[in-house]
């Protein structure tokens, strides 16, 4: 179907954010069609402690999403009390203060791996 206007297809979850970032497109005078490409399933907390070896414990753990706060917050009162927490954006390391823990690391730039293969990195805003 061609429309006037630029369209965008948008392959992320159904949730949320995705519907606020849609709406975002729309309101910049895009037409956007959403397609769900895949789907965020969180393991019951039995499961993931029980992945986790007896006896192993962890200096650090790095979240990179909102699903993974979601995942782990559970865990780091049990399994992972004490871990410190890195995060990969300001806003994940938000997320991880909202449920009651703190961020002791997010990186000050964001990297990225280009077409060609080569990292680079650009300052946040």
């Amino acid at each position: 179907m061609k429309h006037s206007i630029d369209s965008v297809l948008v392959t992320s979850p159904r949730n949320d954010s995705t519907i606020k970032f849609v709406r975002q497109l729309e309101n910049c005078g895009l037409y956007v069609y959403h397609l769900p490409l895949i789907a965020i399933h969180l393991e019951p907390v039995e499961k993931i402690t029980g992945k986790i070896p007896l006896g192993t414990s962890f200096d650090w753990i790095v979240i990179t999403s909102k699903n993974a706060v979601d995942a782990i917050a559970p865990l780091l009162k049990t399994k992972l009390q004490g871990v410190k927490i890195a995060a990969v954006g300001k806003a994940t390391a938000g997320l991880s203060f909202a449920i009651g823990y703190g961020c002791r690391f997010c990186p000050p730039t964001i990297f990225s791996q280009t077409s060609h293969g080569r990292m680079e990195t650009s300052a946040r805003r």
